[in-house]
């Protein structure tokens, strides 16, 4: 259901560490080559660490006041409108950096669909989306596992079946008032959560303010023995009721005793009916603690991480293909693609893709690609690209943004 199957996977699944590594194991480079090559991988790793943690520091300051989590008192006035501006600012920001983690953008018909195919759990869960002021869902790693489950109506018999699952999920909502939420919830915050190994079915389980709807079979294990014990027992005590005459105390005695057991299986019935909602609300508390990796201020960290290995490594790939085997001529940008792709699914043993349009924007930010002839590209040579990089640095350090919030829309640029 998801447009994520369909797309190719830009997410590349290596440390940095180990992507240098394997470079310079591949490359055919010479001993000064191999000494020029470390020596600008590591100019690299400090640029772009630099100008990540320029914009941590300022989504910081941003986030704090709505962080859920924050202990420092703020002392400056709280103004409605500012704090509506904060959250669309961190919201924005955040956008970008999960973009350039390839993460999608799940919209609001994509979970609404996801929600009405029901969980692993077979637990429905009741959703209402008023009560979000704003809610932004992220997806990476859309693939299928197989997973056993026994289902009633097969009488228990163990089944194998397929489940689309995202290996990394990120959700940032604010709240509206409603009587729906729990009271420790808080409406002028802006909650952030990240999970693993979500399945498609599942994205309900998530959402604050989700409440169990019982399927047709728990409907009918509370329902059906207590309707079918209360008829029989009616039965029987009336029966016994009318075997000797109405105004005796028997008879009234008899009736106190029907009254006090039908009280006693409506009793029995409600513990039933929360015994069987605990047991549900448990098995998903349960997934969500074995699946939750981090919450508020904790997942921009994680995400700033994740965006920085991200853009390191295309960057590194995309410079280094230059110097993948004998030839070192201009590539296109088809060419450039491809050698990366074969490289990554002979190290990786798969087939992913790469955005090599932006990979090309950073190098071109950082002064270290230009185009040759026609629509051909040449990397700056291994001596030149060092000093390059340090007349860089000044600059990167002046500058207050990082270089991933630059639009895409106003062509290649470092990080999205």
């Amino acid at each position: 259901m998801n447009s994520l199957e369909d797309e190719a996977d830009l997410f590349i699944p290596l440390r940095h560490r180990d992507l240098i590594g394997r470079l310079i194991t591949d490359l055919q480079l010479s001993d000064p080559e191999r000494e020029l090559y470390k020596l600008l991988c590591q100019k690299l790793v400090a640029v772009f660490h630099v100008q990540h943690v320029a914009a941590l520091i300022e989504l910081e300051d941003l986030y704090s006041p709505l962080d859920p989590d924050g202990e420092a008192i703020d002392l400056t006035p709280d103004r409605p409108e500012e704090r509506d501006q904060n959250v669309e600012a961190v919201l924005a920001r955040l956008t970008s950096l999960l973009q350039a983690a390839h993460y999608e953008n799940l919209t609001e018909d994509a979970l609404k669909e996801a929600i009405e195919v029901g969980g692993e759990w077979n637990v429905r869960l009741d959703i209402d989306f008023s009560i979000f002021d704003r809610l932004l869902v992220f997806a990476r790693g859309y693939r299928r596992v197989k997973l056993s489950r026994r289902l009633w109506y097969r009488f228990y018999r163990e089944e194998t079946v397929e489940f689309p699952e995202f290996q990394r999920l990120v959700m940032a909502f604010r709240l509206k008032p409603s009587k729906r939420l729990d009271p420790s919830l808080k409406t002028d915050v802006l909650y952030l959560k990240v999970f693993k190994n979500i399945p498609e079915s599942e994205l309900e389980v998530l959402l604050p303010g989700s409440q169990v709807r019982f399927s047709l079979f728990d409907r009918g294990k509370i329902l059906l023995p207590t309707l079918s014990g209360a008829a029989l027992l009616i039965y029987k005590i009336v029966q016994g009721a009318l075997a000797v005459t109405l105004i005796t105390i028997v008879a009234i005695w008899q009736w106190l005793v029907l009254i006090a057991v039908l009280t006693g299986y409506l009793v029995r019935s409600f513990l039933s009916y929360l015994g069987t909602k605990n047991k549900y609300q448990l098995g998903l508390t349960r997934n969500l603690y074995l699946k939750n990796l981090d919450n508020n201020s904790g997942v921009i960290y994680r995400v700033f991480n994740e965006a920085e290995e991200q853009e390191l490594c295309e960057t590194l790939l995309a410079y280094s293909m230059f110097y993948l085997g004998a030839s070192r001529g201009p590539l296109s940008e088809l060419e450039l693609r491809e050698r990366v792709e074969a490289f990554l699914k002979d190290s990786l043993g798969r087939s992913l893709g790469f955005d090599v349009h932006d990979a090309l924007g950073k190098l071109i930010k950082l002064g270290l690609v230009e185009i040759v002839g026609q629509e051909h590209w040449q990397v700056t040579s291994l001596s030149e690209a060092p000093k390059v990089l340090v007349r860089k640095w000044d600059q990167i350090f002046s500058r207050s943004q990082g270089f991933w919030r630059q639009s895409r829309e106003t062509g290649p640029c470092p990080s999205s």
